[in-house]
């Protein structure tokens, strides 16, 4: 019986049996092939082995993109490069940066991958005629202390560029109307301002102004200390680098004070430390002039001096010398008035400057000064009302102020002091007799004493006793220290003014004046008091003085201080 056609196997066709016999020659040929001998592999008789070859590691191509031509090296991965500068005449190289703009660290890179570097410059800072930048006022002060807005800072830099460039920066606060516009368009677009509002009439901080110069310089990462910055401070990159170029001091004792508003004598010391310009140390003074509240031996003379006289000069550094210059006028040693602030000259024909002339101290400025910055306020506020130097003697201005004393303040009980007080007491008098218009003794002899010293007299406010009709027996009193000073009969506590004039040493006693004048026994006021007086009153600086009543006595003397 035949199997059925149902459980026969299916045949496959033809062509895939032929298909399966050919792959599988195929393979057997290949495999055969690979055991075969390679003709080129069989040394001959003559040629010795092959040695083997040592495989390079592929190179990387970087590419220095100068100003005129470019530059191709090539690098084995993982070389550092370290990149030159790129000297540009008129300009300041600040930094290499890769296409994406990554500035490369000045220690260099390494080098991973081909790249990419571009130069980047800023505008050189300084102008080859080393024209002025700054100036003195109508005296000839410099005004060390005094602070700058971003007006002045930014007119000064875009002055120091020394370019007719007009940039297109623009600022929401400044319209194109503004002289100031140019400027700080320019300096926008140079990357050295930023920002949508320039605030121009607002102070400039050490901050600000180092940010703003930083820009046209190359960054140092030298390691610095500052005693209120640590290297975690936003601010410390910044004053970092100013430090390592030499533009401000550093050190764990040295404030950076990033907040503090910027002076002028900062300004001018930090711009000539960042123009490498010194002054002609070797010039003689004499050539130079007078900077009339900045002594010729301080250390930033010459900074001030490079940025407020005109000159010209060759070098650079210490090797700076003034080929030509427009000296400043040339002080005579004395007293002078600048409006109503009195100033003076030495003997060396430089300002007196924290320190003294003829008995009279001086502050930093240059300005006569009490040594109290409150007390000068009102001295300093009161003197144009009642005294003009262009049109008075300086003894006028010293009778008008002796009047002002005795005529102005009203009598009020106030602190007693013992016979010999030692100087300093006055300061303090003075401030609360001027403030308040009122005061005792001692009061009216401490403001007229400050009062005198701002027009340059060598006044000396004494304490002690003076003789009296109406004490006929023993007077006692508790001074300021709490002690009970007790005096002969016959006297009262006192305070008074001394000035040496003329080779006398004369008294001053506006609350005396003010007694005799008040109650008619003196007419005119005594505004001088010479030995005449001092016999007759008695005037002492002793506890224990008998001081007997003389024919000369005066008359009777109010018993009040």
């Amino acid at each position: 019986m035949k199997p059925s056609e149902e459980g026969r196997a299916p045949q496959a066709p033809l062509w895939r049996l032929l298909m399966e016999i050919g792959l599988i020659l195929a393979v057997i040929v290949l495999a055969a092939l690979r055991f075969l001998p390679r003709e080129d592999a069989v040394p001959s008789e003559t040629q010795e082995p092959a040695e083997a070859v040592e495989v390079s590691p592929a190179l990387f191509t970087l590419r220095l993109h100068g100003m005129d031509k470019t530059e191709t090296l090539s690098f084995a991965p993982g070389d550092r490069f370290v990149p030159p500068d790129a000297p540009l005449e008129g300009y300041t190289f600040l930094r290499w940066q890769t296409g994406r703009g990554d500035a490369v660290a000045a220690e260099g890179m390494a080098v991973w991958e081909d790249a990419d570097l571009y130069p980047v410059y800023a505008m050189k800072l300084g102008r080859a005629d080393h024209a002025p930048y700054l100036s003195l006022d109508e005296h000839g002060a410099f005004h060390p202390g005094d602070t700058l807005s971003r007006r002045e800072v930014v007119q000064i830099l875009y002055f120091l560029l020394d370019t007719d460039l007009v940039g297109d920066g623009s600022f929401l606060d400044l319209p194109k109307k503004d002289p100031l516009y140019p400027a700080a368009a320019t300096l926008k677009q140079l990357g050295i301002l930023s920002g949508s509002r320039l605030h121009p009439d607002e102070t400039v901080t050490r901050r600000e102004f180092l940010d703003m110069l930083c820009a046209l310089f190359p960054r140092s990462s030298a390691d610095v200390e500052f005693s209120d910055l640590s290297p975690q401070d936003e601010d410390y990159d910044l004053f970092r680098s100013a430090a390592a170029l030499g533009w401000i001091e550093s050190g764990p004792e040295t404030a950076a004070r990033p907040d503090e508003e910027l002076t002028r004598l900062e300004l001018a010391s930090i711009l000539s430390a960042a123009m490498d310009r010194h002054g002609d140390k070797y010039r003689r003074n004499s050539l130079v002039g007078t900077i009339l509240d900045l002594r010729s031996d301080d250390a930033h003379f010459w900074d001030v001096a490079e940025a407020v006289i005109p000159h010209r000069a060759s070098g650079t550094g210490a090797e700076e010398r003034w080929t030509r210059c427009t000296p400043l006028p040339q002080q005579k040693e004395g007293f002078f008035f600048l409006g109503t602030d009195l100033h003076a000259i030495d003997e060396h024909g430089d300002p007196v400057v924290n320190g003294s002339y003829a008995g009279v101290s001086f502050d930093g400025e240059g300005v006569v000064t009490s040594g109290d910055p409150e007390l000068d306020r009102l001295v300093r506020d009161l003197l144009p009302r009642l005294v003009d130097p262009s049109d008075m003697t300086r003894e006028e201005m010293l009778e008008k102020l002796f009047i002002y004393t005795l005529d102005q303040l009203r009598y009020r009980k106030g602190n007693y002091y013992p016979p010999g007080e030692p100087a300093g007491w006055e300061i303090a008098e003075a401030k609360s007799a001027l403030s308040r218009k009122a005061g005792n003794c001692y009061s009216f002899a401490a403001a007229f004493c400050v009062l005198a010293r701002a027009v340059g007299y060598p006044a000396e406010a004494y304490t002690g006793s003076i003789r009296t009709e109406t004490t006929p027996l023993s007077n006692s009193y508790t001074d300021i220290h709490g002690e009970e000073i007790v005096l002969p009969a016959r006297r009262t506590p006192h305070g008074w003014v001394e000035i040496e004039m003329d080779g006398e040493s004369l008294i001053f006693d506006p609350e005396l004046s003010f007694r005799l004048f008040a109650d008619g026994s003196a007419s005119p006021f005594i505004f001088k008091a010479g030995a005449a007086e001092r016999r007759s009153y008695a005037y002492s600086t002793e506890r224990d003085d008998p001081d007997p009543l003389s024919p000369e006595a005066s008359p009777a003397v109010a018993a009040t201080p």
